[in-house]
């Protein structure tokens, strides 16, 4: 920054002689905002002077300003940069904490699947334990209802013969009261000839009384007669 200004203080004194010189030139200087217009007195370049030397102390402290607050942003750099540094430690230790947290969660993940597939070995073991209890429970049942059905079709065919030997004795009974009926009916019709011979008896021996009790008034009479004529 000082030798730009040192240039600048050489190229206005070179100026100055030139114009005072008679050369003539009208420059302009991007930097000082001053107009040459080719004055010809030196009050006139005197007064261009002070304005240039004044626009140059500005130009000073302005670099001065810019030296300190480039030194101040030096050390707010250094500083930032310290904690950058830090801040970056930091980020390195979280991200080896979290690379060794990712190796523990990698582990406990395999032991997790290590565990699920124990755990799976053991339900697949004790389901198919079950399973094969559940089927020789099944078998057994089955086997019981073989049994309880070949009871039944024992009993069944028990039944059957019952029921067949009940309908040969209802038959039996059937027919028995049957002849029973026919012996009753003769019997009622044996009953009622014997009741009408009996009464036929009984007139019969009405009359038969009837006849002897005449035969023995007859008899009497005749053996009176035989009295009465044998006096």
């Amino acid at each position: 920054m000082k030798k730009k200004t040192k240039k600048l203080y050489y190229a206005l004194v070179v100026t100055a002689f030139l114009i005072v010189g008679g050369a003539g030139l009208a420059p302009v200087l991007a930097n000082s905002d001053i107009h040459w217009g080719g004055e010809s007195n030196t009050q006139s370049i005197s007064e261009s002077i002070d304005k240039l030397s004044q626009n140059i102390r500005d130009k000073k402290r302005s670099i001065t300003d810019l030296n300190g607050n480039l030194d101040q942003a030096k050390n707010d750099l250094s500083k930032a940069q310290s904690i950058l540094g830090m801040l970056q430690g930091n980020v390195q230790d979280l991200t080896n904490q979290v690379e060794a947290l990712k190796t523990a969660l990698a582990n406990k993940q395999n032991e997790l699947n290590n565990k699920q597939t124990e755990l799976n070995n053991k339900v697949n073991e004790l389901t198919k334990q079950k399973q094969d209890e559940i089927n020789q429970k099944i078998i057994e049942i089955n086997q019981k209802i073989a049994e309880g059905n070949q009871k039944v079709a024992e009993k069944q065919k028990e039944v059957d013969a019952k029921q067949r030997e009940f309908d040969a004795k209802q038959n039996e009974l059937s027919a028995a009261n049957q002849q029973l009926n026919k012996i009753q009916a003769d019997y009622n019709d044996q009953t009622t000839k014997l009741s009408d011979a009996n009464k036929t008896i009984a007139d019969y021996d009405a009359r038969l009384r009837k006849a002897q009790d005449e035969v023995s008034d007859l008899k009497a009479k005749a053996d009176k007669a035989v009295a009465d004529a044998n006096q």
